[in-house]
């Protein structure tokens, strides 16, 4: 796990990869981004290209300060993102409740809380066993040192992002559903018709979720 570094962007993220690669000893790779990792991964298809064969982002989240992005975005993410954007200040105060009950008593977070900024599709996906008992094992982990990590990377998504999509030149596939409500699909049509070489698939019933759905399409194409 890399250090806590609370003056991070998306670039200075990408010199970890780096790093990681070459412990690695891996020359190339592919980058794959989910919901906010998309940001992440199309930071180093900008930034260290000749590392990366291809990309894959998923339900991604595009720059905010495009007009009509959040259109349809559910209450609790337009909240957190307008919080960061304008008065970071309360933030501390908004995330303090989530971290300590996502610490103490997860399964109640998941069932009376975060399930229900949900859409359909993706309760469909949550209701799974397998996909709940992730959920529950994973809420605490993610904050398992505060509310340091969730704060920086709303910062890092709400600020430019500092580099051009219109200048990333490797292939970027996208899929994203239509009845996303954590990123709605404006986003990702924001990214398809913006990237020069991106290939994008979206699909009339799926959520921000669609992941569990088709992960065996995504990494097919990916690693075709």
């Amino acid at each position: 796990m890399s250090d806590f570094h609370p003056d991070n962007t998306l670039v200075d993220w990408t010199k970890d990869v780096i790093q990681l690669a070459d412990a690695l000893k891996i020359e190339q790779f592919i980058v794959i981004g989910v919901s906010g990792g998309g940001a992440y991964a199309l930071a180093c298809t900008s930034e260290i290209p000749e590392r990366i064969t291809k990309a894959g982002i998923i339900s991604s989240i595009s720059p905010l300060d495009v007009p009509h992005v959040t259109e349809g975005m559910n209450v609790i993410n337009r909240v957190l993102l307008g919080v960061m954007q304008y008065t970071p200040f309360l933030l501390n105060p908004l995330l303090s409740p989530i971290v300590r009950k996502a610490r103490k008593d997860p399964q109640k977070l998941f069932d009376y809380g975060l399930i229900n900024y949900f859409p359909i599709p993706d309760k469909e996906v949550l209701f799974q066993p397998a996909v709940r008992e992730m959920f529950l094992e994973d809420l605490p982990q993610a904050f398992r040192q505060g509310a340091c990590g969730l704060r920086l990377d709303i910062k890092i998504l709400a600020q430019s992002w500092g580099f051009q999509l219109k200048n990333i030149s490797l292939k970027v596939y996208l899929w994203h559903g239509k009845k996303d409500e954590n990123v709605p699909a404006n986003a990702g049509r924001y990214l398809a018709n913006t990237i020069p070489n991106c290939e994008a698939r979206f699909y009339a019933d799926e959520g921000h979720l669609l992941i569990f759905n088709h992960w065996q399409e995504i990494l097919t194409t990916l690693v075709s």
